[in-house]
């Protein structure tokens, strides 16, 4: 599932976040069925261009990876808002590199420079933006989060 959220250029953290925890309305009218979190919980800026350019427009894409129970699309509920998109996303392969603490836009960079230079080295091609990946709630003490960024490789 995907939603947009508007951040915060300056901090770097989210201003407002509407999609924590969305509510998919099964097949049957009138029954809806709330689907807890999971994690990793994906974010993704899209470029203010609309390419893969490096232009920053502050608009993230939040993912929710489905649970398990769902084999394919058709067996998932409908959003019941509308900005809530589910899509099938294809298998591609990534390079990730796993760090703690709080994913501020800063230390994200760094992550991101870093694993870039080292696939570079290792003589792999970056084909698009990174990808950060988060598994913890909020509250959890920032030395056990677990974060990932992943960077698209051809």
């Amino acid at each position: 599932m995907t939603a947009p959220v508007l951040t915060c250029q300056e901090e770097g953290l989210p201003e407002k976040i509407e999609m924590t925890a969305p509510v998919l309305s099964s097949q049957e009218e009138g029954h809806a069925e709330k689907i807890s979190m999971t994690a990793p919980v994906l974010t993704e800026e899209k470029p203010a261009d609309g390419g893969s350019g490096g232009g920053k427009s502050g608009m993230m894409v939040m993912q929710f990876v489905l649970p398990s129970k769902y084999k394919c699309l058709d067996d998932v509920p409908r959003p019941t808002d509308p900005r809530v998109r589910v899509k099938e996303v294809s298998p591609r392969k990534y390079g990730v590199t796993t760090f703690s603490g709080i994913a501020s836009e800063k230390l994200v960079e760094v992550k991101v420079s870093e694993l870039e230079k080292s696939l570079h080295e290792a003589g792999y091609k970056v084909t698009g933006r990174h990808v950060l990946a988060q598994y913890n709630p909020p509250w959890t003490i920032p030395f056990l989060r677990k974060n990932e960024v992943m960077v698209p490789l051809e």
